[in-house]
């Protein structure tokens, strides 16, 4: 018989018996099948107890063409300007700012204080809920026609019902409140251009008083001379102009012109001179457009002016549009489109708890047979 070798060891193996191992987990069946009970029980729990989240959106599109044609009359109005964009981006700068929202909040009493909570903390809650209670995205450019030209409102509540009332109240308020915003700004436009029509008028007048200034002065100039050289004339007896002897009493060309120039102006004769002083003397102060030719332009700006009409017809026109009736709208949106859903999954959350509760299950099971198998080794 062959000696043992004493170096030769019996070394565990690594196989698994799977019959021993289906042996041991349907002897502990019962305690997988309890703590996947107990994990699914209180997955329901939570579900039932704690109130899920719901969101709910809707589209904020711009208007019609056919309600845009209502604002035809004031198409190419100096004093106002309404488009599908306007209206679009002042509805939502002012959705954005919550302002609306926030007064609809308070009358519809939506945040309500608990029992020990401070003035100060109750603020800081209101003003975050105000905060993440609303979401606008703004048009995107994926192939949906829809999404490019409308935002989209997004709602998260615990609250359906009163937050859709909510909702609609914020976006009626706010669509009072861009009206209310363009017919102010109409109103100021007014005023702007009213008191801009003034200040032309003042300037104009000015331009006209400075042209007749002007023109009086280099009058009375002239005058003073005419006057001062028809006297020095009747004093040297020269009654026509000297001129016109000397070149009739010349045989030879003369140089006219060089002898005009160096001629004084008494040598015109006083009777010339004096006939110029009386015609410009008698000239109508009232009505000196033909003597200053810039002046007629400017009474004709002025005439333009103090006749304006276009502060009259746009009111005209303004009372034709949306813009004054209740008939306006910023934007359109359908409520019956918040429809709202659960953003928590609860049948994901129930196989998530089962398949918890299963490995839970097979790690107490591994425990306790570890703990017997301890035992019957001790023993």
């Amino acid at each position: 018989m062959a000696a043992e070798d004493p170096h030769t060891y019996n070394l565990p193996s690594d196989e698994i018996d799977l019959r021993t191992l289906i042996v041991a987990l349907w002897q502990g069946k019962w305690i997988i099948l309890s703590t996947i009970f107990i994990a699914v029980a209180l997955a329901i729990s939570y579900l039932v107890l704690v109130p899920a989240q719901l969101t709910a959106s809707l589209h904020l599109k711009p208007i019609s063409h056919a309600d845009l044609m209502a604002y035809n009359p004031l198409k190419g109005n100096p004093l106002i300007t309404i488009d599908q964009a306007i209206l679009m981006q002042r509805f939502v700068d002012q959705l954005d700012n919550r302002e609306t929202l926030i007064k609809a909040m308070l009358a519809l009493d939506y945040v309500k204080p608990h029992a020990t909570e401070a003035t100060e903390e109750y603020q800081k809650r209101f003003d975050k809920l105000a905060f993440n209670l609303l979401k606008l995205t703004p048009p995107s450019k994926d192939g949906n026609l829809l999404n490019q030209s409308s935002w989209q409102l997004t709602v998260t509540t615990l609250d359906p019902e009163l937050t859709k009332q909510l909702i609609n109240e914020t976006l009626i308020a706010t669509n009072k409140q861009i009206q209310l915003q363009l017919q102010n700004q109409f109103a100021l436009n007014i005023r702007a251009y009213q008191t801009s029509l003034y200040q032309r008028l003042e300037e104009n007048q000015i331009q006209q008083d400075s042209l007749i200034d002007v023109y009086q002065n280099k009058t009375a100039s002239r005058t003073a001379l005419l006057a001062e050289q028809a006297a020095i004339a009747r004093k040297l007896d020269v009654e026509k102009d000297l001129f016109i002897t000397l070149v009739e009493n010349q045989s030879s060309a003369l140089d006219m012109q060089g002898v005009r120039a160096q001629q004084p102006h008494y040598s015109q004769g006083y009777l010339a001179l004096e006939q110029e002083l009386n015609q410009i003397n008698s000239r109508d102060g009232a009505n000196l457009d033909k003597y200053i030719p810039e002046l007629t332009k400017h009474k004709q700006n002025h005439f333009l002016l103090e006749h304006d009409k276009t502060i009259e017809r746009s009111k005209k026109a303004s009372n034709l549009t949306p813009l004054f009736n209740s008939t306006f709208r910023a934007v359109e949106y359908d409520m019956a489109q918040l429809q709202w859903q659960s953003k928590m999954r609860k049948p994901l959350l129930l196989v998530l708890a089962g398949l918890l509760g299963a490995m839970f299950g097979l790690f107490v099971l591994v425990l306790v047979n570890t703990l017997k198998g301890t035992k019957s080794l001790n023993s």
